[in-house]
C-alpha cells in the first residue's frame, strides 16, 4: 500500500504538466483561428469546427488518468492466519523447596536436581547464566566458607543473601515454573505448577500439554 501511495506522489507532477501542455494546444489553435480571421477577413466554417474538434482533441487526451484502484480481498474469503503465540519466558524465582512443597503438594519437579552449592561445575550452567564465571567462584568460595564455618548448608534465606551479594542469575523460566532450594542436601532443582500452567494456556488459547 505505501509503494502504490508514493507511486501516484511520483506520476502526479507529470499528470499536471500533461493537462497544463494539453490547454495550451487548445489555446494556441483557437487563437490561430482568430488570427486568420482578422488578417483573412473570413474563416471557412467547416475549417473551424476541425479546430475545435482538434482542441477538444487535445484537451481530453491531457487529462491525467485517475489512480489505480487497490484490489481489496474478496468479502468471505478466508482470514489471514494468526501467527503462532507462545508464552513467553520471565524473570526467574527462586523459592524454598520444603515449604513451597508444603505449600502447594501439587507441584512437580520438571528439572534435574543439581547441586547448587558448586556453581562452577558443568551442570549448573544449565540453571546459571553463562557469562559470569568470577561471580560464580566467589560464590562458591564464600559457600565454602559458611560450610567450614558452621558445618553445615546454607538456609535457604542464607543462600539467597549470599547469591545477591554475588551478583549471582538464574536462566529465565516460564511462569509457573520457579527454581527451588534444597537446604537438606544443598541441591536446587525446577518445580512446575501444573495448573498454573493449564491456566496460562487457556487464557493464551493454547493447547494445554504436560512436560
Amino acid at each position: 500500500m505505501m509503494e502504490l501511495s508514493d507511486a501516484l506522489r511520483r506520476q502526479a507532477p507529470t499528470a499536471c504538466y500533461e493537462y497544463i501542455y494539453g490547454s495550451l494546444v487548445a489555446m494556441r489553435s483557437l487563437l490561430l483561428l482568430v488570427l486568420i480571421c482578422l488578417v483573412g477577413g473570413c474563416v471557412d466554417p467547416s475549417a473551424l469546427e476541425r479546430a475545435r474538434e482538434e482542441a477538444a482533441k487535445a484537451e481530453e487526451e491531457a487529462k491525467p488518468e485517475p489512480p489505480p484502484v487497490a484490489q481489496q480481498p474478496p468479502a468471505g474469503g478466508p482470514a489471514a492466519p494468526n501467527p503462532k503465540r507462545g508464552i513467553p519466558d520471565v524473570e526467574a524465582r527462586v523459592v524454598d523447596k520444603q515449604k513451597a512443597m508444603a505449600e502447594n503438594p501439587e507441584l512437580k519437579e520438571v528439572g534435574g536436581k543439581i547441586n547448587a552449592l558448586d556453581p562452577v561445575s558443568q551442570a549448573t550452567q544449565s540453571y546459571f547464566v553463562l557469562g559470569q564465571r568470577v561471580h560464580l567462584l566467589n560464590f562458591k568460595h564464600q559457600i565454602d566458607l559458611h560450610k567450614a564455618q558452621y558445618g553445615s548448608n546454607p538456609t535457604f534465606d542464607q543462600f539467597m543473601d549470599y547469591a545477591k551479594q554475588m551478583q549471582i542469575e538464574f536462566k529465565m523460566l516460564k511462569p509457573w515454573q520457579v527454581y527451588a532450594y534444597d537446604e537438606s542436601d544443598g541441591s536446587i532443582t525446577v518445580l512446575s505448577d501444573y495448573a498454573e500452567k493449564r491456566r496460562r494456556y487457556e487464557e493464551a488459547g493454547l493447547e494445554f500439554k504436560e512436560d
